[in-house]
This record gives C-alpha cells, sequence and structure tokens, in this order.
C-alpha cells in the first residue's frame, strides 16, 4: 500500500509539473492593448492600427480587417511587425485613407512564435471634435498665489511664504463621458503645447520670481474632444518617459526652458515650486522639484542632479514621478481645476529644512521628500502611483460660481 501511494504521488508530481511547462511553453499571444484603443471614441482618423500581443509574433501569418458599421471592408495596408518592437510583440496595418465619421471594427488573428494562434474583434468610434479650454487655477485653500504676494499657514507649522516659482507640466488628458474615457487631443501653440504635452505658468516674473521667472502666464490648456457631455477629467502631471530624456538645447517648446530641466539622464521637472518662507537663514528657501529618479546614476538627498552624465537612459527610470490626478464631477464647460499649495504641503513643515538642496529635489533617501511626495499620491519607495494616486492633495475642481 505504502507503495502504491507513493507511486501515485510521484505520478501526481510529474503530471504537474508536465502541466506547468505546458502552460509556460505554449502561453497564446493575447491582446494587451491597441491604438484605437477597444471600444474608444476618437476625433481623428487613425494612421494606423496598432495591436500589442503578450507574446512574441512570427513575421508572418497575421491579418488585420477594419469593417465599417455596415460590415463593408475599408482598404488598409497588409499587417508588419512593428520595426520599432524589439520584442516582435506588435502589430501595425497603415490607413492610407481618412475615415468618415462612424462605427468601426477591427478583426484581427495572429500567430505567435509556438506556432499557436489567436483572433478577436473590437470596436471604436470616430466622431466629431469639439473645441475646448480647460481653465486653471492657483490657489493656497480659496486664496490666489502670485509673485510678490504674502501667502499664510502653509503646512504643518502654518509658515508664511512667497513663490519664486510655479510651473508645471501636464500630459494624457482624458475626459469622462457616459460610455468612458476620451482622449482630449492638446492643440499644439509652437509656444505652451505640444500635441503631447502642455505647460502651466503660474509666475510672472515679477518680485522673488524675478530670477528663474519670466513675464508670460497660462492657465488653460486647449484642445479638442469629442462633442459630447463630460462629468470628470484624467490626467497626468509629468512628461511621458520617451520625452523626458531630450536634450532642452534643441527641444521645441514647451519642452525648450532651461529652468525646468535636470539633464539627459534625469529629465525634466514635472513640478517647479519655489517658495520664499520667513523662516531664519538657512531655512528661508524650500523647493518643490518634482521629477524622475533613479534613472541610471544615483541622485539621493544632497546630490547635484546636473552633475550626471549627459546621456539618456536606456530604460525607464526606477521612480517615474508621474502622477495620475482624476477629478470627478467636473464640468468642463464651467469649471476650474484648482492646483491647491495648502494642500500640497499638508502635514509638510517648510519652516526648516535638510540644506543643500532646502525642500525636496524626489531623492528616495531625501528627509524633507518624506510628508511631501506621498501628497502627490505617490509612493517615495518607487515613484509609483499608490491606489491609483488617489491620495493626492494637490488639484481638486472648484466649481463656477453661480451667477
Amino acid at each position: 500500500m505504502r507503495s502504491y501511494t507513493r507511486f501515485a504521488a510521484v505520478f501526481a508530481l510529474a503530471a504537474s509539473l508536465t502541466l506547468t511547462t505546458n502552460r509556460t511553453t505554449f502561453s497564446h499571444a493575447v491582446l494587451v492593448s491597441a491604438e484605437p484603443a477597444p471600444n474608444s471614441t476618437i476625433g481623428t482618423s487613425p494612421k494606423q492600427i496598432k495591436l500589442v500581443f503578450s507574446e512574441a509574433l512570427q513575421d508572418v501569418g497575421h491579418s488585420i480587417t477594419l469593417l465599417d458599421e455596415k460590415k463593408n471592408k475599408v482598404e488598409i495596408g497588409k499587417p508588419m511587425l512593428d520595426p520599432q518592437d524589439k520584442t516582435k510583440k506588435t502589430l501595425i496595418a497603415e490607413v492610407p485613407v481618412k475615415l468618415a465619421l462612424g462605427s468601426y471594427t477591427v478583426e484581427w488573428k495572429n500567430l505567435a512564435t509556438d506556432g499557436h494562434s489567436e483572433k478577436g474583434s473590437f470596436k471604436f468610434t470616430l466622431t466629431e471634435m469639439t473645441e475646448m479650454t480647460l481653465k486653471f487655477a492657483f490657489k493656497a485653500g480659496r486664496e490666489p498665489v502670485a509673485c510678490g504676494k504674502e501667502i499664510k499657514n502653509l503646512g504643518a507649522r502654518r509658515t508664511t511664504a512667497q513663490i519664486m516659482d510655479a510651473r508645471m507640466y501636464i500630459s494624457n488628458i482624458r475626459l469622462i463621458g457616459p460610455s468612458g474615457q476620451v482622449p482630449f487631443e492638446l492643440t499644439p501653440d509652437g509656444k505652451w503645447q505640444t500635441d503631447r504635452v502642455a505647460l502651466l505658468d503660474f509666475e510672472d516674473g515679477s518680485a522673488m520670481c524675478k530670477e528663474t521667472g519670466n513675464a508670460d502666464l497660462r492657465d488653460v490648456i486647449v484642445g479638442k474632444a469629442p462633442a459630447g457631455r463630460y462629468t470628470g477629467i484624467i490626467f497626468d502631471v509629468g512628461i511621458p518617459f520617451e520625452l523626458n530624456h531630450a536634450d532642452v538645447a534643441v527641444e521645441a517648446a514647451p519642452l525648450n526652458i532651461q529652468a525646468l530641466w535636470w539633464n539627459w539622464q534625469t529629465g525634466y521637472k514635472f513640478v517647479r515650486i519655489d517658495l520664499a518662507t520667513n523662516s531664519a537663514p538657512p531655512n528661508d528657501k524650500w523647493f518643490i522639484h518634482l521629477g524622475s529618479t533613479g534613472c541610471g546614476g544615483k541622485m539621493g538627498h544632497g546630490s547635484d542632479p546636473h552633475g550626471m552624465a549627459n546621456k539618456p537612459p536606456e530604460k525607464p527610470c526606477n521612480n517615474p514621478n508621474v502622477f495620475t490626478v482624476r477629478l470627478n464631477r467636473f464640468d468642463p464647460s464651467k469649471d476650474l481645476i484648482v492646483a491647491d499649495l495648502a494642500g500640497l504641503l499638508t502635514n509638510v513643515n517648510i519652516a526648516q529644512s535638510t540644506p543643500k538642496p532646502a525642500g525636496c529635489m524626489s531623492g528616495v533617501d531625501d528627509p524633507d521628500c518624506r510628508r511631501l511626495i506621498p501628497n502627490f499620491g505617490l509612493s517615495l519607495a518607487n515613484g509609483q502611483c499608490v491606489n491609483g494616486c488617489r491620495g493626492q492633495r494637490f488639484f481638486r475642481v472648484e466649481a463656477a460660481a453661480k451667477s
């Protein structure tokens, strides 16, 4: 009986190992993401269809079909592996014609390197776009913040301060409507916005803002979205990795501002808020510089980010520090998005700092960052959103005043 029990146990273990091995060896290439996204509403005719799968694909043996709402085939290019993706997980097919408004279906079939084939389909809708202006403000509680104006009761010690700089980059904006999220397409203007990144500027170069600031102000983001009613907004504060590690000397505006750049390795300062406090020196300054860290070089407290190697990192930074803001009950036609300095400095003591440099430079071992970074909704340890960045205290909606 013991022999039989031992044999059964060995057989069960062998079967388990065989099943596990088969699952690993013969994993299927399932669809991970797509452009246009499944069930999305877009306002611009796509130039290509892009499908990203979970496993590597063979060079041939794939199909992508585009159907209009009458199930007629739309002429598109032959599907091919994306030459930009060295992992061979991405298929692309050019769309040489401008699509008419309406609903479309993408049908696909792939062939993975393990010989397995998968197929599927999804829909997207191309609709009319409407111009929109998103309105922002910089406040401390209910009080507007401006250069030359004292701000009282900031942080854990209710410190008085003035701004010396106040700028930030916004990207990846989505509006929330009845059918879900839709992209907000930025309108490039050659100064404040590209098609992917927008700059907000709340300093006018006067008073204590004279050293690093400039006279121009920017408190709006202009773009387009599908016509409809929206009840919320989602956006990122920061710059996508593929744009973040560029050379500020040659980039187009608004990515050409030296005061908002560390170097190729570290990238840009997503948020720069410099404060002059009423504390005695050396505690009379407190800086908030949020940006990526762990980008192939050490950047801890007391380090000089400008002294790092002037070459872009080959892979994403360990601590990206891009945080996501989700604001519900937001009507873009009338409501205001407020960047609240008082909220950001909740439980943060700006009356003193660890010197060289003063304030938080995003370093994981910077004592001045320990209470500040969580107020962005981020983990100081890894620069990732905690619980979707729901704990961020910086941005809020302010309903339009009733007339």
